[in-house]
């Protein structure tokens, strides 16, 4: 469980008053969080609302429209990471796997691990990929940011958002 406040209490971009980009939090685990809770237990002047990205339905408008772009994001695996050394926090967490996870079998997604941020050092692939995958990168960010793809709430003291393997971002806390 974490509690967030806007202090810059730790080494993450989370405890800022930052605009956050759409992003799918906890890509540096192995495995991210499938479910997360937001509740909101004090908020006093203006800002802060919560974006909700449909991530699923823009990795199919990719699948459609550039399916070599699709298959690329699901092959090149990339390491996200976090480090922490502010006070008592010393944390050094990798996490590795494709932007988008299907199951072998199937085809069918079942994770986005998209995240700017947390996103190291492409060295997973051979150079002459780097840039083909920032193309397939590009089409997919293109689709995550069309406006049917976002719901933006604000969320209120004493109100509860469940997240279920979710894209989420926030505008700047003032």
């Amino acid at each position: 469980m974490w509690y967030f406040t806007s202090d810059f209490s730790r080494g993450d971009t989370a405890y800022t008053k930052l605009a956050l980009d759409r992003h799918t939090d906890t890509t540096y685990f192995q495995e991210p969080c499938g479910i997360q809770v937001f509740h909101c237990l004090r908020h006093e002047g203006t800002g802060g609302r919560t974006l909700l990205v449909d991530g699923f339905y823009a990795a199919e408008q990719v699948l459609q429209r550039a399916p070599e772009d699709f298959d690329l994001l699901t092959k090149v695996p990339l390491r996200h990471e976090y480090i922490e050394n502010m006070g008592s926090c010393h944390n050094h967490m990798i996490g590795v796997g494709p932007v988008l996870n299907i199951y072998p079998w199937n085809k069918e997604l079942y994770l986005i691990r998209y995240n700017n941020y947390d996103r190291a050092v492409i060295n997973t692939v051979p150079h002459e990929t780097v840039h083909r995958w920032y193309i397939a990168h590009r089409t997919l960010t293109t689709e995550l940011r069309r406006p049917e793809n976002e719901l933006w709430v604000k969320l209120k003291p004493g109100k509860n958002l469940f997240a279920v393997h979710s894209m989420l971002g926030r505008s700047t806390i003032p």
